[in-house]
């Protein structure tokens, strides 16, 4: 998924999605200049919150 997607996703801030991207809380990876992150992690990380 697109960094735009998740954050939607997500519904937090670009800065909030960043922070969790450099703590390495959500794993991704940067192509380029683009953030990419698997479905799979971002369900990981919601069912994480959820617990």
């Amino acid at each position: 998924m697109t960094f735009n997607e998740v954050k939607e996703t997500l519904m937090i801030s670009r800065q909030t999605l960043l922070k969790l991207l450099w703590s390495d809380t959500i794993h991704g990876i940067k192509v380029g200049h683009q953030w990419r992150i698997s479905k799979d992690e971002l369900l990981n990380y919601i069912n994480s919150k959820n617990v």
